[in-house]
Formats: C-alpha cells, structure tokens, sequence
C-alpha cells in the first residue's frame, strides 16, 4: 500500500512512519514543510494536530487552526482511499470516567467540553463528512520511544506531577497503537474505534511502577503545588473484539522495560 503520514516527524507520525516502512508499504512522509502528494494513495494516516491538551485549552484560536482547519485543508487537497484520522479520548469530556457513557456508539456532549476535546471532535466530524472511508481513533495518553510529555514522562524524568494520587490515567503502547491500525486496515473497518488499554491505572500506582523501575524510591516523586484530577475509564469492547489489549500497568510495564 502506498501510505501518506502526516505529522511524520512528530512523537507518533515518525513511529508509524517506520512502522509502516518495516512491514513493506511504500511511505509518503508529510511534514510542516513538506508539500501534499498530488497523485491518489491508499491511505491518509492523520497524526496532525496539537497534542498539548492544557495548552491547546489555553491558546483556542492557534488550537483550532491547527487541528480543524488544518485536517479540513488536508481533505480537500489529498486523494486516497482510506483516511485514518488520530483523535483523542478527551472529546468524551466528563464522559471519560464512565464506560457506558463513552463507547463508540454514544452521542459525544459538548456541554463542558474542553478547547482541546471539542477541536479533536470538530476534526473528527470533518473527516467523517468529508472522507470516503472514515476511519477515527479516540486515542489514550500515548507512550513509547522518544516520548517528551505526559505524566509518565514527567514520572520517569523527575519533573512534578499534576495530578491527584488518585486521578486516573488510561495508556496505550506506539506499539499496541500501530497494531490497532493494521488489524483496522486489514478488516476494512470504517467508523469510530476507542484505541487505549483494557483498564486504567491511577497515578500512584503509576509512579510506584516507575520508581520500582528505576529503583527509586516514590516518595522522591514531587507533585505540583497545584493539582488537578483526572478520570478514565474507557469501553474498548468494539477493539478488543479484534485484537488483545492489555490494561495500562502491563502497557507501562512494557515501555518502561523497553526505555531502559
């Protein structure tokens, strides 16, 4: 298949670029400087978009332009097949921490909806009126190779934590992710997938998994001075009936042996 990635030099796009390259596809990076193909391909993978969720709620009108109106830009420009588009589990707001709420089935509230939830949906409606073959992801707090953000990151790098102890976070593997789109891509799915771990994790239960993996103890672990709470607790029934997913201790597990 000849695959475009956009967002390709980024965290996610750059993984599944070499992903895609590994598995024999033929791979059209696009980055922030590299013009649209012009000849047709058979699938868009969208990693595009700004990922830094308090910061897009602090600056919503940069927020929009590069996550609504760069998708729809791309939409029209681009010829293909199939359009996978990287979303995010935030666009169930409140939602989040209630599996009967935020399966894929359900009508997303945007009362209360924050910038950056409301601009991943805003995206996510273009590429399903827009596309042939619509193909969303509701994405959870990605880890993996050369990750530079997230409570796991600030976790294993000393920086303070922002989150209550008993805030809730939901995980998922570059790894687990790019099986997710080749399982997807193989049955030729179209519509809305959840794409995260079977189950959460709490932020104490994270930290003390990294200090162990670091050999630290988690008392050296600093928090903010202030501290916000988080809950997540998403259905992933619709993926897991094509493929395991482990929960997000046996995803962190797996990263942190591999970041050693």
């Amino acid at each position: 298949m000849r695959i475009v990635v956009v967002g390709a030099g980024g965290f996610v796009g750059g993984y599944l670029r070499s992903h895609f390259a590994g598995a024999g596809h033929g791979v059209l990076p696009v980055g922030r400087a590299t013009p649209l193909p012009k000849d047709a391909v058979d699938v868009v993978v969208d990693c595009n978009g700004d990922a830094r969720r308090f910061w897009a709620n602090e600056n919503p009108h940069h927020s929009y332009r590069v996550t609504v109106e760069s998708t729809v830009t791309r939409l029209a420009a681009l010829r293909c097949r199939r359009y996978v588009y990287l979303s995010s589990v935030d666009v169930y707001g409140v939602a989040r921490a209630d599996r009967r709420a935020n399966r894929e089935d359900r009508p997303v509230s945007l009362d209360g909806l924050e910038t950056y939830g409301l601009h991943k949906f805003q995206a996510e409606q273009a590429v399903r009126d827009r596309a042939d073959r619509p193909l969303l992801l509701r994405v959870g707090t990605i880890i993996g190779p050369k990750l530079k953000k997230n409570p796991v990151y600030d976790a294993i790098n000393g920086y303070p934590i922002h989150q209550t102890p008993e805030s809730t976070l939901t995980l998922i593997t570059l790894a687990k992710l790019a099986e997710a789109i080749d399982r997807l891509l193989a049955a030729d799915a179209i519509g809305t997938f959840n794409v995260t771990a079977s189950a959460s994790i709490t932020i104490a239960g994270m930290l003390a998994r990294v200090a162990e993996s670091l050999g630290r103890p988690a008392a050296d672990i600093a928090f903010a001075a202030e501290l916000l709470t988080t809950a997540y607790d998403i259905s992933v029934d619709k993926l897991a009936a094509l493929m395991v997913l482990p929960d997000s201790a046996a995803m962190l597990a797996d990263y942190l042996s591999g970041s050693r």
